[in-house]
């Protein structure tokens, strides 16, 4: 921590902002790149209002379903499966594997994850430790492998497969 106090760091640092300061300020001059700063800007502002508006929905959601006692249904739901913890942790990632087909990552991380993490920890810790072989860790790193799936194209999940199998008319 002492390499940010230094003399030679502040130097340094304040040529780089300055530097980039001002090649912002030479490429809003030109009208072209000028054009491609605002299309970024309008791009970058799309997403963002599209990432709140789905933690928005996603926070009324949880508040609705925390309110009629939804975790209460899924733990029921969840413990009740047959194979104990590992049938616990198949069911869950095959739920999210094939949710992933229609959800985004966001909606995936904002919506399920919060219902199923307090399900999960008490599936999974047994009177305060860790069942051995599945601990929150492990499971989080296998739900991760099964995540990826929702940033493959559109085209490849089940219903554009279906609807490409259809006898053409």
């Amino acid at each position: 921590m002492v390499a940010f106090k230094s003399l030679a760091f502040k130097v340094a640092f304040t040529v780089m902002f300055a530097a980039i300061i001002w090649l912002c300020w030479r490429a809003w001059q030109v009208k072209d790149l000028r054009d491609l700063i605002v299309q970024a800007f309008q791009a970058t502002m799309r997403i963002t209002a599209m990432v709140a508006f789905i933690l928005v929905g996603a926070t009324c959601f949880s508040i609705t379903f925390q309110g009629v006692d939804g975790n209460r249904w899924v733990e029921h739901l969840m413990s009740n499966l047959p194979g104990g913890v590992w049938g616990f942790l198949v069911v869950v990632n095959l739920f999210v594997f094939f949710l992933a087909f229609f959800l985004d990552f966001f909606e995936i991380a904002f919506i399920i994850v919060p219902m199923l993490a307090p399900v999960a920890q008490k599936i999974l810790d047994a009177g305060g430790r860790p069942r051995r072989g599945a601990d929150l860790v492990r499971r989080h790193a296998v739900r991760a492998t099964c995540r990826p799936r929702s940033c493959i194209r559109r085209s490849a999940s089940p219903c554009s497969i279906c609807a490409a199998w259809r006898p053409r008319k």
